[in-house]
This record gives C-alpha cells, sequence and structure tokens, in this order.
C-alpha cells in the first residue's frame, strides 16, 4: 500500500501497487531529485562566477574602497566600539 500527498495541493491518494511498481516510482523521484539538485548547483556555480567576475573588475577599476564597508562597521559588528 502506497500512501501520497501532494505538498503544494495536499491532496491525498491511497493504493495498492506490487513491488516493482513502487520501486519504479522511487526511482524516478530520485533521479528527478538529483536532477534539480545538479540544475541548481550549476545555477549558483555560474551566478557566483558572474558575481566574482563583477567584483574582480571593480577591483581592478579601483571602484571599491574601504569605505563601501564603513555601513557594517557602523552598525555595531566590529569588536572595536571606541571608533
Amino acid at each position: 500500500m502506497l500512501h501520497l500527498r501532494c505538498p503544494e495541493c495536499m491532496v491525498r491518494l491511497t493504493g495498492n501497487f506490487d513491488y516493482e511498481r513502487v520501486a519504479e516510482y522511487d526511482d524516478s523521484l530520485l533521479k528527478s531529485r538529483e536532477a534539480l539538485v545538479a540544475d541548481y548547483d550549476a545555477i549558483v556555480r555560474h551566478n557566483m562566477e558572474e558575481l566574482s567576475q563583477t567584483f574582480v573588475r571593480a577591483l581592478e577599476l579601483d571602484l571599491i574602497g574601504a569605505d563601501d564597508f564603513v555601513g557594517r562597521i557602523a552598525s555595531g559588528t566590529t569588536s572595536n566600539d571606541n571608533d
């Protein structure tokens, strides 16, 4: 017996299936999840590469300086509060 629940619409289904069919379904779910994770990782990697290239270019053009990080220091995130 297999109990299924859709996480989007909360529809619930129950049925009796043979072991082979449930195993195929489980394999399909696993392969789909692996494909989604691989796509997600590729997108994150691509975006991080673009961001790092943009950051490097900004450093090369001297568009980023220490004063760009003053907001974080002024917000009290440093250990030296006497400045």
